[in-house]
């Protein structure tokens, strides 16, 4: 993968999924939620300038690339259904890990969250009223946290430091009356890290990204949940597989039953990795005889995955499936984030 160009989604994998081959030029066919499906050479999909490099810091380009060879090799093994490939867990499972922590579906996720809490934060703060009442709570449960905010107060008004803990103490009584001056200390603060966070949170997620690969390309944690999965290899005669732009994707017990990134509160029920568009790798927890999926099922999941895009060998698609995309895609739904700052603000 040297060069400036990047493949989040690497390119071994997208060629199981080619419309048609010219040389050595593979052509899949790209549908984006709302626009018409386009057919294109595959080094133009999932691809990104500079996305694993910072600046002149190739290192993780040149961990991924060093890696790919024998992650290239093992998908080629499991395409064929080989017994070695398929038992050897341990492979699969640093596959696995690698392939949900590369995409640019997980930085954008987490981008995606990070923008969602702090709107959310700014929009709570801007309620006068609400906050207000989370400060009433906060003084009487965290005392000190009152002390620090009337300090400050005070240094501002220009009394000296050594005179504002005991000027703060004389002040308490008159809380109520100095409320509106702490939500106004607020709401500037707030308006200040709007201007200057937000701005930053994109190079910020790239840098935790980059950060996180550089530790490892298949984080061991999650390498060694997933090779104590049962794997097998699924083969549909009938119809074509998508890939989607998470890779892999997650079937969990809970209220999200597919997710394209298991937290360590998921309980993974079943792992999926498409490896072309007629076979797919399942990991279960439990051996399952038998071939028990649908392609409309899992061409669905695959889909609802994605954030933006997936890829096919063929322009003909099951109706609507189009309008699946990015329906489980988000890190938390907006519901989750309400009621994670809802917690955070309305019950302490």
């Amino acid at each position: 993968m040297a060069g400036k160009r990047h493949h989040f989604i690497p390119r071994f994998l997208q060629s199981g999924f080619a419309s048609h081959v010219v040389g050595d030029s593979v052509f899949a066919w790209v549908f984006r939620a709302q626009r018409k499906p386009f057919n294109t050479n595959i080094i133009n999909i999932g691809v990104e300038g500079q996305f694993y490099s910072n600046g002149d810091d190739n290192e993780v380009d040149d961990l991924i690339t060093e890696a790919e060879a024998g992650f290239s090799r093992l998908v080629t093994s499991l395409r064929s259904n080989r017994e070695a490939a398929i038992s050897n867990s341990s492979a699969i499972g640093e596959l696995i890990a690698h392939l949900e922590i590369r995409t640019r579906q997980l930085r954008e996720g987490f981008l995606d969250l990070a923008e969602a809490l702090s709107s959310e934060i700014l929009s709570f703060i801007e309620d006068e009223q609400r906050l207000e009442e989370y400060l009433r709570r906060k003084f009487e449960r965290e005392p000190e946290y009152l002390n620090s905010m009337l300090k400050e107060e005070l240094e501002k008004s220009g009394v000296p430091g050594h005179l504002s803990e005991e000027a703060a103490e004389l002040l308490k009584p008159l809380i109520e009356q100095l409320m509106p001056a702490f939500v106004a200390g607020i709401k500037s603060h707030a308006l200040t890290y709007k201007e200057q966070v937000l701005s930053k949170m994109r190079d910020a997620a790239k840098k935790g990204h980059l950060k996180a690969l550089k530790e490892s390309v298949a984080p061991h944690r999650k390498k060694e949940i997933y090779q104590d999965f049962n794997y097998q290899v699924y083969f549909f005669n009938e119809g074509f597989l998508p890939l989607g732009d998470s890779i892999v994707f997650f079937e969990t017990k809970g209220d999200r039953r597919f997710k394209p990134f298991a937290d360590s509160t998921d309980l993974v029920e079943s792992i999926y990795l498409p490896l072309s568009s007629k076979s797919i790798l399942v990991g279960r927890r439990q051996h399952k005889e038998g071939n028990d999926l649908t392609l409309e099922k899992i061409s669905s999941a695959i889909v609802g995955c994605s954030r933006e895009w997936f890829i096919c060998a063929s322009e003909i698609i099951e109706e609507d499936l189009q309008k699946e995309i990015g329906k489980f895609s988000h890190i938390l739904t907006n519901e989750e984030v309400d009621n994670l700052l809802s917690e955070v603000f309305d019950n302490q």
